[in-house]
């Protein structure tokens, strides 16, 4: 579930005064054109950045490190997402030594799936079944070689990290930005946090930036866990999600045929 404290940093900040400062940028935003929005309330600054400069900055490499460093090893994660109110198919998987299962839910039917290098073994469980390890153990699976199109757990993990997130931005239509002041962890810090809002460069213009469809992510790391939370408005509708992946109290999978 969404945390609701989440969903009130959200909510306060869009209701905030927005003004376009005439200020200079820092040093990774140096040459952008549109500057430094400023609250006009808390004083907090955004400094605009085109989405190359995004994608190329130490503060979201180093975010992008630690998030692919966590999934390196065994893990457990999932997702769940809300569209307009109404929830949107979750799953999660279970990353254990060479075994993935992933779990998707959609609306009439739930699917396991065990993938090793050499196979995947399948399970469909309706509403009303148990998905649960303890039923893996006795199940009926179909099982066939893993082909390319098999799925991989750390492509999952991937569509949540910060450079995947920005990927689709364009420089001559879109602007990313980020906290003034915000910088890479001192070494050695296991906690880290970035926050970024990717806005079309009309709607800058013309509404600053909450007015209309944008994009916000948070992106935050510990020793042993990670979470990607997303509000993204279209115009007309809310997409909320919330990824979470944690290193620690991991089960061991059952053996399958």
């Amino acid at each position: 579930m969404l945390r609701t404290s989440i969903i009130r940093t959200v909510v306060a900040l869009m209701a905030m005064s927005i003004a376009l400062g005439a200020v200079p940028s820092p040093a990774n935003a140096v040459n952008d054109p549109y500057g430094v929005f400023v609250d006009s309330g808390t004083g907090e600054r955004w400094v605009t950045m085109s989405p190359s400069e995004y994608r190329a900055n130490a503060i979201t490499l180093d975010m992008q490190a630690r998030m692919e460093a966590l999934s390196d090893g065994d893990f457990k994660a999932g997702a769940d997402w809300v569209f307009d109110g109404t929830p949107d198919p979750r799953w999660d998987v279970f990353q254990i030594g060479d075994v993935t299962r992933f779990r998707s839910v959609e609306s009439k039917r739930t699917m396991i799936e065990y993938v090793t290098d050499e196979e995947v073994c399948t399970r469909k469980v309706s509403k009303a079944s148990n998905d649960s390890l303890k039923v893996d153990r006795t199940a009926r699976w179909t099982c066939n070689p893993s082909t390319a199109s098999t799925p991989d757990s750390r492509e999952f993990v991937q569509s949540f990290l910060p450079l995947s997130v920005g990927s689709s931005a364009k420089d001559d239509k879109d602007r990313v930005l980020m906290k003034e002041g915000a910088s890479v962890p001192a070494p050695g810090t296991s906690n880290a946090t970035l926050v970024i809002f990717i806005r079309e460069i009309s709607l800058l213009r013309s509404y600053g930036l909450f007015a209309g469809p944008t994009e916000y992510h948070e992106f935050t790391t510990t020793a042993t866990n990670m979470e990607t939370v997303e509000q993204a408005f279209n115009g007309h509708a809310w997409l909320m999600g919330n990824f979470v992946l944690s290193t620690t109290s991991l089960p061991r999978l059952p053996r399958i045929p």
